[in-house]
């Protein structure tokens, strides 16, 4: 079975917010973000959400601490909820150079690879409700990225 294209946009705006419902939910997703970094970053996000708020995987790439975070963070319902333990990868993002990172959603563990050297994994920690999945990409501080391409798709597993 040959994936489909589930999301494909060129030169998106930041803030950039996307949904997209998975066709089987015995499908894997892979999502594509290339971009290029400003010549005086500080941080971005990419969050990957579901229909009830959580966020399933968080990605923050940060040049002030050479590392990128990643957490996920459970909507809070009756005092219950919120981030839990941050884990660290390596920064292979350079100022003022194109950069690519991919995300792929395979049986119990999100897979980052960044600018195709460095690829970790983060085990999966919240179980979504829906088949349904928004994507964005955000700025925290300033214009630190812009992008060029978001693209996802998914595969059997």
């Amino acid at each position: 079975m040959q994936g489909s294209i589930l999301i494909l946009e060129k030169q998106p705006n930041i803030p950039y917010d996307c949904a997209a419902t998975l066709l089987y939910a015995n499908l894997s997703y892979k999502i594509i973000i290339r971009g290029t970094v400003s010549e005086d970053p500080a941080q971005f996000a990419i969050d990957i959400r579901d229909d009830q708020g959580a966020i399933l995987l968080h990605v923050n790439p940060r040049w002030t601490e050479r590392r990128i975070i990643m957490n996920a963070c459970s909507p809070i319902r009756g005092g219950i909820g919120g981030w839990g333990l941050q884990e660290y990868a390596p920064m292979n993002m350079r100022r003022s150079e194109p950069f690519e990172i991919t995300i792929k959603d395979k049986d119990d563990y999100f897979w980052i690879v960044v600018n195709n050297e460095i690829e970790v994994s983060f085990k999966k920690r919240l179980v979504p409700l829906s088949a349904r999945r928004h994507i964005s990409v955000n700025k925290v501080d300033r214009d630190d990225i812009t992008l060029n391409f978001v693209q996802m798709d998914e595969f059997p597993k």
